[in-house]
């Protein structure tokens, strides 16, 4: 690569982000970490080796709890890190943004906390450890993505292109998009028995999982708002986890509930 194709790269990535640095293990390692960690997650989700939670944790002989509670400990210790964080975070000279982002994951997580509380019905057990694994990961992502936009990118300048407007409305979109697929999945399971039945509505008549599209919207607004590069890392392991999952999800319900559409794609209409 030439020093011209050098320069040009490193002005597009000044762009679009905020600048690596020397924070080399925060803005390098472990945005790359996800990269990978998402195509592993993938590989594993469409291969049958599903993380042990939802209707993917029945039957199994691991340690388990009611499910209602094994969902809430996967978001309620986030939405904890995301209010604190929000209310006691210290001055740095991109406060504006920091606060933003820290809305943008109160909003995310308390949601997901007040769905599993309040909106979702539940039936079965769920498996104790990978409730911890996954609730201690959202924590750390939650934690790791403010401290980068409070510490690591304190001093550094902005990106040239400002993307906090186009996130939060992309964020918005999302947000509302899996409430509401959200609350279609519920109304199909009102007398509780822990039945499956076909989904309809929204955009349920051309994927089998519009809820983790809009997750993924959800985290790509957040990415844009946040503009660092461990944003951006986390937004793609949550579409390779998600997009994986998306696959297991249709596979099983063409196993287990009859009628299911076999035209029906996984995530995203008409493509995959």
């Amino acid at each position: 690569m030439t020093i011209d194709a050098v320069t040009a790269a490193t002005s597009a990535m000044e762009t679009f982000f905020y600048p690596v640095g020397t924070e080399y293990f925060w803005n390098v390692a472990l945005p790359l970490s996800s990269v990978f960690a998402s195509l592993n997650a993938y590989k594993l989700e469409t291969s049958g080796q599903n993380m042990g939670y939802s209707k993917f944790a029945q039957g199994s002989k691991k340690l388990q709890m009611p499910s209602k509670w094994g969902m809430f400990l996967l978001y309620f210790p986030a939405a904890l890190v995301a209010l604190w964080w929000l209310l006691t975070m210290g001055d740095a000279d991109n406060l504006e943004r920091v606060q933003l982002v820290g809305c943008l994951l109160v909003v995310h997580f308390w949601k997901r906390v007040l769905e599993v509380l309040f909106l979702h019905k539940f039936s079965g057990k769920q498996d104790v450890v990978t409730s911890i694994f996954i609730s201690s990961t959202y924590a750390f992502n939650t934690f790791a993505l403010l401290y980068v936009q409070n510490y690591v990118c304190t001093n550094s300048p902005a990106p040239s292109l400002d993307l906090t407007t186009l996130g939060v409305g992309i964020f918005t979109v999302g947000v509302l998009g899996n409430l509401y697929h959200h609350w279609i999945l519920a109304g199909l399971r009102k007398d509780k028995d822990g039945g499956y039945q076909v989904p309809q509505g929204g955009l349920f008549g051309l994927v089998t999982c519009p809820h983790y599209f809009f997750e993924i919207v959800d985290f790509l607004g957040m990415a844009l708002a946040s503009q660092t590069f461990y944003a951006f890392g986390w937004f793609a392991f949550t579409t390779g986890y998600l997009s994986g999952r998306s696959v297991a999800t249709r596979n099983w319900y063409l196993k287990k509930v009859d009628g299911f559409p076999e035209d029906r794609k996984n995530i995203l209409p008409f493509l995959f």
